[in-house]
């Protein structure tokens, strides 16, 4: 702005030493060296002092701080661009002029601008990049201004205009024109390539060799390396040549009547469901067609091979592929049997095994049989029905085959089922505490019946007792078992006798034992307290007795302590139990209370009434000491002497010849006197405002 002056920036001053809450108050002015644009100036400070508790302090100055003088910023007031034709590049010829020069001074400049891209368009947005300003002939100079970028105007880039070279690819014929063309560009910029799509026809429909190909249509697309189809045009017309080709055409649909076996390999064909795949519409084409089975046995799905011939206005518009063949059966003939079915071992099934004899084998040919048949229950019985179910034939050993005969099933005859052997075992015995009689309790979750059939419906009930009443380990349980379901009467059963089971002894808890509060007597001694104790599981009209003692765990005072139980037990059937004793209980020892006298340290005033305070305690046991944490206060924070100073609380520590902190209590209160004298304050932080060049060295402090 042409001046020195500076704006100084108080926000961040520090007043080194101010206690918080007293009454300092400093104003501030300042001036640059002297008034040209630069970093880190020299501002002087002058400095004047106020506020109620200025007396209090001695204060150091703050003489200088630094800032800057920028430059002026500049306008550029007039800009345009020029248009140009594609040329790969964003590059853009402009015209400039600028303005905010101080007073007559002039400087030059110079400016470099680009398109927002290469690519064609319409108003474009051209943007100046890069702006070099150089001294003027008129006082001005380039140091003192700055210009910045990025100014817009707008201005179009027009396509380039291709041209092309065309190639046709042949075809298979399609009753149409259509072609498919390829174009080669000239006149693409660089290495950039475009996409393509292009309409083109041959000059008539019919199959052809280097028949005529014209480019009807092109729309241009992006490129893979780079050209953009909206940078270019181009002209239709081009024209090349290309063959039209003959049609592949498959010929299916062709089917064959089953027949029964006749010894011969003649079959009737079908052609009413006829395809000709590939048949262009209205075109005339036609057939005809004769087969043969390839051998004349039964089978199902038979080949049947076609023989085939063509005519009509457009056969030699096709390459044909025939249908060479197609499938028919030829059907079995029918067998009857009668049926033999060995005897079995009850199985929980139904199952028989039956073999039949067949009656209506061709001549002298033989078949294999796999049969399914059932009794008509599954039950012991003697003369039972059985059925056949299902037959399935095998080929035989003297030229029968199988897939030339069929059978039907239900043949009947009648066999045996004899019972099956079944054993009872896994029953165990739960063990059981003492409770005076044999009684156990049998555990069936694990019986295991070896040899009954899976969904058999079979149970089993049973019943035990111990050999005697008395505890013991692998105590003799006698049971007796009966047996009921509905096939309980298709097995024969080997019954489990016995077991084994123990009687335990029983757990006896006791608990309720108590321990009496003392005050501290330099012993561990404890008195219990039995009138409450519970022993937790102990039979009714059992006799069981104890006898209990008890010690703290150590002398010193403390709240609920522990206090270790030793116990012994009698009586007629303390052996009957297993016992848990009561370990412990707790009990406090009750502390000492102490008096005190209190000295306090003078100290350099620091804005609060905080005082350091040392006591000396009277009432300690023997030669113990104790540690000590005081708080006190002066009756006010100002400087003075003599002020009296309070305690206000006081915290205990363990000391260093066996005084514990925790067998001691005191009351705070205590009081004392001492001095609070004046504190040293430096004043710093004073910082000065940056400004635009304005020709003087005025600053502008801040002391915020």
């Amino acid at each position: 702005d042409g001046n020195a002056t500076a704006t100084l920036n108080t926000s961040l001053i520090n007043y080194g030493g101010l206690v918080s809450g007293d009454n300092l108050t400093g104003s501030y002015s300042g001036v640059f060296a002297n008034a040209n644009v630069a970093n880190g100036k020299t501002v002087t400070i002058t400095s004047v002092y106020g506020g109620t508790d200025l007396n209090n302090y001695s204060i150091t100055d703050q003489v200088s701080t630094t800032a800057n003088i920028t430059k002026r910023a500049l306008v550029l007031s007039t800009f345009s661009a020029s248009d140009k034709i594609y040329d790969g590049n964003n590059t853009a010829t402009t015209s400039s002029s600028i303005s905010g020069y101080v007073g007559s001074e002039t400087i030059n400049h110079s400016l470099t601008a680009t398109f927002d891209n290469k690519n064609v368009g319409s108003s474009k947005a051209v943007t100046v990049n890069s702006i070099t300003l150089t001294d003027g002939t008129n006082g001005g100079l380039a140091a003192n201004y700055s210009l910045s970028t990025g100014q817009t105007t707008t201005a179009n880039i027009i396509p380039k205009t291709l041209t092309a070279s065309a190639l046709a690819s042949n075809k298979t014929y399609d009753g149409t024109t259509a072609a498919a063309s390829t174009l080669t560009f000239s006149g693409l910029i660089g290495s950039e390539t475009l996409g393509q799509t292009v309409g083109s026809t041959f000059n008539n429909k019919n199959v052809g060799s280097g028949k005529t190909v014209t480019v009807n249509s092109i729309a241009l697309a992006d490129g893979t390396n780079g050209g953009l189809a909206l940078n270019y045009s181009i002209s239709s017309g081009q024209t090349t040549t290309a063959n039209i080709t003959t049609k592949a055409l498959t010929v299916s649909g062709i089917t064959a009547s089953n027949k029964s076996y006749d010894g011969t390999t003649t079959a009737t064909l079908g052609t009413g469901t006829i395809n000709y795949g590939g048949l262009v519409a209205g075109d005339t084409l036609t057939g005809t067609y004769s087969g043969v089975f390839n051998n004349a046995n039964v089978g199902a799905g038979k080949t049947v091979t076609i023989t085939s011939s063509y005519g009509g206005a457009d056969v030699n518009n096709y390459t044909i592929t025939d249908q060479a063949s197609t499938t028919a059966d030829v059907t079995t003939k029918a067998l009857t049997a009668t049926a033999s079915t060995a005897n079995k071992v009850y199985d929980g099934t139904t199952t028989a095994t039956t073999t039949l004899t067949f009656t209506g084998l061709v001549g002298t040919e033989t078949l294999g049989q796999t049969v399914g048949s059932t009794f008509n229950n599954k039950n012991v019985g003697t003369g039972k029905t059985v059925t056949v179910n299902s037959i399935t034939l095998a080929n035989g050993s003297n030229g029968g085959l199988a897939s030339n005969y069929s059978i039907s099933t239900g043949q009947t005859t009648t066999a045996n089922v004899t019972a099956k052997a079944l054993s009872v075992s896994g029953i165990t015995t739960s063990n059981k505490t003492y409770d005076g009689n044999t009684t156990v309790t049998l555990n069936t979750g694990g019986v295991t019946y070896t040899g009954l059939i899976g969904g058999d419906v079979f149970n089993g009930t049973y019943t035990g007792a111990f050999s005697d009443k008395n505890v013991g380990t692998g105590k003799t349980v006698t049971f007796s078992s009966s047996y009921t379901g509905a096939d309980v009467g298709n097995y024969s059963v080997t019954d489990q006798t016995s077991t084994t089971g123990n009687i335990t002894a029983k757990a006896l808890t006791v608990s309720g034992i108590t321990a009496s509060n003392k005050s501290y007597d330099g012993t561990t001694s404890a008195t219990l307290g039995t009138g409450a104790v519970v022993y937790g599981g102990l039979v009714s009209g059992d006799s069981l007795t104890g006898t209990y003692s008890g010690v703290f765990n150590n002398a010193n005072v403390g709240a609920g302590k522990t206090v270790t139980i030793t116990s012994s037990y009698g009586g007629a059937d303390v052996n009957n139990y297993t016992i848990t004793d009561q370990a412990s209980t707790t009990a406090d020892v009750t502390t000492k209370a102490l008096t005190a006298t209190a000295s306090t340290a003078n100290k350099v005033y620091d804005g609060t009434t905080t005082a350091t305070t040392t006591l000396t305690f009277s009432g300690l046991v023997g030669s113990e000491t104790l540690g000590q944490t005081v708080g006190s206060t002066f009756n006010n924070k100002n400087v003075s002497t003599g002020k009296t100073v309070t305690v206000n609380s006081i915290t205990l520590a363990n000391g260093s010849n066996g005084g514990l902190a925790a067998n001691y209590s005191i009351s705070p209160g205590q009081t004392s006197t001492a001095n609070v004298t004046a504190k040293a304050l430096s004043v710093s932080g004073i910082t000065a405002s940056n400004k635009t060049y304005d020709g003087n060295t005025v600053a502008t402090l801040n002391t915020g």
